[in-house]
């Protein structure tokens, strides 16, 4: 009978530690794909796709993180959170709107594809409004901190819109 009640017990425990962490987390995602649509700042049928996911902790953190696939092998390449859905084309997303497009401003991934065309990174940045309208850019080039030499980091070539849930 004792037996019975401390499983019990512990049952309860663990779906009450499940409950809470799951609700000190918010989890979005956003699904990139080539755009379609021609538009200034745009390639057109890039063939990049990419999943990503968002988890908004408790602890005031953000980590993201993305997957790529259909990238130049060896090729770098810049990937942000931007304001707006996909085809408002609007522009990086800044905690400080009046400072400069940093990487302590901005939030900043880098892609370094394999020989498979593939890229993962993931980051861990200040939290941010999941709710807001966001979406996640991978742009043509790597970002402008990256190696000598290194530019803008060019033309949008793969979007996917930031989405709460899984």
């Amino acid at each position: 009978m004792h037996r019975t009640i401390l499983i019990a017990a512990l049952a309860a425990g663990v779906l009450a530690a499940t409950s809470s962490a799951s609700s000190s987390a918010a989890v979005a995602h956003a699904d990139l794909g080539p755009y379609t649509i021609a538009h200034a700042g745009v390639v057109v049928g890039a063939g990049v796709t990419a999943h990503a996911q968002v988890v908004a902790t408790s602890s005031g953190r953000v980590i993201l993180r993305i997957t790529a696939e259909g990238l130049v092998p060896g090729g770098n390449y810049a990937a942000h959170v931007h304001f707006g859905a996909c085809t408002d084309y609007l522009g990086h997303y800044r905690y400080d709107p009046t400072a400069p497009g940093t990487r302590e401003n901005e939030i900043w991934l880098d892609l370094d594809a394999n020989a498979a065309g593939r890229a993962v990174d993931q980051v861990q940045v200040a939290s941010f409004d999941l709710d807001e309208a966001l979406s996640l850019v991978i742009h043509q080039h790597s970002n402008p901190d990256v190696g000598p030499g290194a530019g803008p980091p060019g033309p949008r070539i793969a979007c996917g819109n930031v989405e709460l849930g899984e």
